[in-house]
C-alpha cells in the first residue's frame, strides 16, 4: 500500500499493521531479514561476511543486540524457558507457527 501522506507507525496498532500486510517479527529478525533480502540479495551466508561496518544495522545483522548485557537466569527461569521452547518446537513441527519458509522473502508476506 502506498500513500502520498506519511504515516506515523507509532499511532498504528497490531491490527492496522496486519491490514497493511505486515507480520509481527522481532526487531532482530526484521534487521536480519533486511540484510539478507535487500543487502545480500538473498544470500544468507553473505550476512556473516558483511564488511560494511559503516552501516548502522551492521552490529545487529546476525539478529541479536551485541550491546545488550547477557541475561542471567535462575534454575527456575531456565526450566520455564526450556518448557516454552519445547512447546514452541511441538507447535512448529505440527505446522502451527507462521514462520517464513526457507528461501521465501519477507516482502512476499
Amino acid at each position: 500500500m502506498t500513500t502520498d501522506t506519511p504515516i506515523d507507525t507509532r499511532d498504528l496498532g497490531p491490527e492496522d499493521m496486519a491490514a497493511r500486510g505486515f507480520k509481527r517479527v522481532s526487531r532482530g529478525d526484521a534487521i536480519r531479514r533486511y540484510c539478507v533480502d535487500v543487502c545480500m540479495c538473498g544470500a544468507r551466508q553473505e550476512v556473516l561476511m558483511c564488511a560494511n561496518g559503516g552501516c548502522p544495522l551492521w552490529p545487529f545483522r546476525m539478529g541479536n543486540d551485541p550491546f545488550r548485557d547477557p541475561r542471567t537466569m535462575t534454575d527456575e527461569q531456565k526450566a520455564e524457558a526450556a518448557e516454552r521452547l519445547r512447546v514452541g518446537r511441538e507447535r512448529k513441527t505440527a505446522g502451527d507457527q507462521g514462520a517464513t519458509p526457507e528461501g521465501a522473502s519477507i516482502w512476499d508476506n
